[in-house]
């Protein structure tokens, strides 16, 4: 059986490649996203810290519990979690613990234009700060302090993990040149039947069913305005207030209050100045001409930096 490893990147279309794609072609069987216990298990194995709670045996053992069987159907087995190549410190150490469990895999990465899906990342996830303490947590962060902070820590940040020429490089080295596969988010959004081929000929799927499983399926869409803006509002006037234990039926308000919020429309997409796409593009160009010349990628056409 073939098997790929599909680590990202976030905000080019994973989500809805995963949900309905590999979580529904009967060719392809998930090793990881969308979870079922068993792939959640599995992948949580290959996160573990080093030297002290990670184990290969472990990480076998897990895999073992999802069914490969080969009167199943299946061509190909995927392991799809972009969260494999969120943290730039770990990226190397993923792959390796993936090339020993997977010798003869490859990988599939899924890359943007770098102004574009930091533009999208922000509006995403940028802008609200996660996974901290009261009263800091879920705050928001205005656009031009993120980008600041994001290129102060550029090994750290969004930034560096989308400087894609020296990730391909590396996942190159491990696997080999022709076991790592490139496709562009724009492709999917400008060309979705040529992109699907594509991505079929990659897995070795039946090409038909795949287009039934993409059919105007968008999934992860942005916040609403209403959302954006009563985050905003919340942060200047009631930052760290939670209603629900300060008020009577505070819980009910605030449920009825996020499904009204969520209803709105899409909120305006953030633009970054004539200033920090400068910044950006002279970054990123470098790498990203090396990804034309060795990758044959139509860069260019979509206006990555070059």
């Amino acid at each position: 059986m073939k098997y790929i490893i599909h680590p990202g990147y976030s905000k080019t279309a994973t989500t809805t490649l995963q949900n309905n794609l590999i979580g529904k072609h009967s060719q392809i069987l998930s090793l990881g996203r969308p979870w079922t216990d068993n792939t959640l298990a599995f992948v949580q194995q290959i996160k573990k810290h080093e030297g002290t709670d990670f184990s290969i045996e472990r990480v076998k053992s897990a895999l073992e519990k999802i069914s490969i069987r080969r009167e199943s159907g299946y061509r190909v087995a995927v392991i799809s979690d972009e969260t494999l190549h969120i943290d730039q410190s770990k990226v190397g150490l993923y792959a390796d613990r993936l090339k020993t469990l997977f010798p003869n895999g490859e990988i599939l990465l899924t890359i943007r234009n770098q102004v574009d899906a930091i533009e999208s990342i922000y509006m995403d996830s940028g802008r609200i700060l996660k996974n901290l303490p009261k009263p800091y947590n879920r705050r928001h962060v205005e656009i031009d302090a993120w980008l600041e902070w994001c290129w102060e820590h550029w090994d750290n940040s969004y930034f560096g993990l989308v400087d894609y020429h020296k990730y391909v490089e590396m996942y190159q080295k491990k696997f080999g040149l022709e076991r790592v596969h490139i496709l562009l988010f724009e492709d999917f959004v400008n060309n979705p039947d040529e992109y699907i081929e594509k991505l079929s000929n990659i897995f070795g799927i039946d090409s038909n069913e795949a287009k039934k499983c993409f059919f105007e399926k968008h999934d992860n869409l942005q916040d609403s305005t209403r959302s954006v803006n009563y985050l905003k509002f919340r942060e200047y006037f009631f930052s760290g207030v939670d209603f629900r234990n300060i008020i009577p039926f505070g819980a009910t308000l605030q449920q009825i209050l996020e499904s009204y919020i969520k209803m709105g429309k899409t909120a305006k997409k953030i633009k970054l100045s004539d200033k920090w796409q400068g910044r950006l593009k002279n970054k990123y160009k470098d790498g990203n001409i090396q990804l034309v010349n060795e990758c044959g990628l139509e860069l260019r056409k979509y206006g990555y930096p070059l």
